[in-house]
């Protein structure tokens, strides 16, 4: 490991993720353009000048469907960037072959550079980085989330229940039309509460999966 400058790493880091996007923007207007070009019937497809082209096109996607797999939640968490730069360059480079080419082109001896980059760069983040990242990513997120006793108080204090309570205590003691608001109120306080306690029984859900993840990554 080098010591890197963190403003270095930071900017990097945005040049990569900026690239990353790029690569998918770009994808998403060239696969436009290709398809309104060709025809609507599969038969006609298959001899068509540009079928080769929308081949390309549709491999691409799904190099950028496994790569988004990949790394896009980390990414999402700000743990990681789009790490393999070579990747970007190799699917531009195709995007403009693409672009530019109208002849029809062999496709498998194209996309092999891809595929194997972005094979190697899958399993190389699923073996060598991957394990510290999840472990990192769980951490964070059970930090975001509060503790159940605090989310408890909460509930308890928080003024839906403290207007069902005062609502209920209250309702004997008032004029009838005071009574009609208040029952109506109570009503209103009534679901309000149900759906408290439906937010509370799944943070706790929540949370028993986010330990039970915590656990099997300390076994492991």
């Amino acid at each position: 490991m080098k010591n890197v400058c963190k403003r270095i790493d930071a900017i990097c880091q945005r040049i990569l993720n900026r690239g990353f996007m790029k690569m998918i923007r770009l994808h998403g207007i060239n696969m436009k353009k290709i398809k309104s070009k060709l025809p609507r019937r599969e038969s006609e497809r298959r001899n068509h000048p540009l079928a080769r082209h929308s081949d390309i096109l549709t491999c691409i996607e799904t190099r950028i469907s496994m790569l988004t797999m990949t790394y896009g939640k980390y990414i999402e968490a700000k743990l990681c960037c789009f790490i393999p730069g070579k990747v970007i360059d190799e699917v531009l480079r195709l995007l403009r072959l693409v672009q530019e080419t109208t002849l029809q082109v062999r496709s498998h001896e194209i996309l092999q550079e891809l595929r194997d980059i972005s094979s190697m760069a899958i399993e190389h983040f699923d073996e060598k980085i991957c394990m510290a990242l999840k472990k990192t990513f769980i951490e964070t997120t059970k930090q975001r989330l509060p503790p159940a006793s605090n989310f408890t108080q909460i509930l308890t204090e928080s003024v839906l229940v403290t207007d069902f309570n005062n609502a209920r205590q209250s309702s004997g003691s008032q004029s009838p039309q005071c009574v009609v608001r208040n029952r109506q109120d109570c009503a209103t306080a009534r679901r309000n509460r149900l759906s408290i306690a439906k937010m509370q029984s799944h943070y706790s859900k929540a949370m028993n999966k986010v330990n039970r993840l915590v656990n099997l990554q300390n076994k492991q």
